[in-house]
C-alpha cells in the first residue's frame, strides 16, 4: 500500500529536471503513514471512551508523544522515521517497485481514486472519530458534574 503511494508521487514528480522526486514521493508516504497512526490513535481513544464511559485516555507514554500540543515530540519521531524511510527507499528498492509497476499507467482516475481512499478517507474519518470521543467525553463530564480541561 505504502509502496503504491511512493511510486504514485514517484512518477508524477519524475518527469521534473531537480531530482526531488524520491524526497517527494517519501514525504507523501510518510504523511499517508501518519495519517493512519492518528486513524488507529483516535480509534483505541474512541473504544477507550466507549469502555470507561467518556473517561479521558492518560497521558503517559506514546499517547503522551503523539498529543497535538507536543510538537517537539512529534518532531523526535517523525524526523527518524523520514530518514528510515527515505533509506529504506533506496535506489535498488525503487527498482524492483518500478518492475512490480511496469507497464501499469500510474496517472488513471482509478489510481487516483485508490490515493484519495488512502489520504483523505482516513483523515475524514479521524476527524469524525475525533469529534464524536470529544463530544462523547464532554456530555459525559457534563453528567457528572465535573469540568473538562
Amino acid at each position: 500500500m505504502y509502496n503504491f503511494v511512493f511510486y504514485y508521487f514517484y512518477s508524477i514528480y519524475r518527469k521534473g529536471k531537480d531530482g526531488g522526486e524520491r524526497g517527494t514521493a517519501v514525504t507523501f508516504a510518510f504523511v499517508t503513514q501518519a495519517i493512519h497512526v492518528f486513524l488507529i490513535y483516535g480509534i483505541i481513544k474512541l473504544i477507550y471512551a466507549q469502555v470507561t464511559g467518556g473517561g479521558r485516555m492518560p497521558d503517559n507514554g506514546i499517547f503522551k508523544i503523539l498529543l497535538p500540543d507536543r510538537f517537539w515530540g512529534m518532531f523526535t519521531i517523525a524526523l527518524p522515521w523520514i530518514i528510515i524511510l527515505y533509506r529504506y527507499y533506496n535506489p535498488r528498492r525503487i527498482l524492483k517497485i518500478e518492475e512490480r509497476y511496469a507497464g501499469i499507467k500510474m496517472m488513471t482516475a482509478p489510481n487516483a481514486f485508490k490515493i484519495i481512499l488512502l489520504i483523505v478517507v482516513p483523515v475524514l474519518i479521524g476527524i469524525k472519530v475525533s469529534n464524536f470521543t470529544a463530544h462523547q467525553m464532554k456530555q459525559n463530564a457534563f453528567q457528572s458534574g465535573s469540568t473538562m480541561k
